[in-house]
């Protein structure tokens, strides 16, 4: 329980009287993040050990970007 509060009050920095505005789905994204991903920036971010020209890293990309937010 200790953590679940320490958690709560991380993600609100320890003001829980703003939980009393939010909804369940505020709160969710609040502590979870958006649930769409930015494949652009997902893709700004990545490092490859060898070249992001190979079929598999391209194949992973398209696959990827054709999912939808569900999958």
């Amino acid at each position: 329980m200790k953590a679940l509060i320490s958690g709560v009050e991380q993600v609100f920095d320890g003001h829980w009287s703003s939980l009393a505005y939010l909804n369940w789905e505020q709160i969710e994204n609040r502590a979870c993040g958006e649930k769409t991903v930015d494949i652009a920036a997902l893709k700004s971010i990545t490092t490859y050990n060898e070249s992001e020209e190979k079929d598999i890293f391209k194949r992973f990309w398209r696959v990827f970007e054709d999912m939808f937010t569900e999958e």
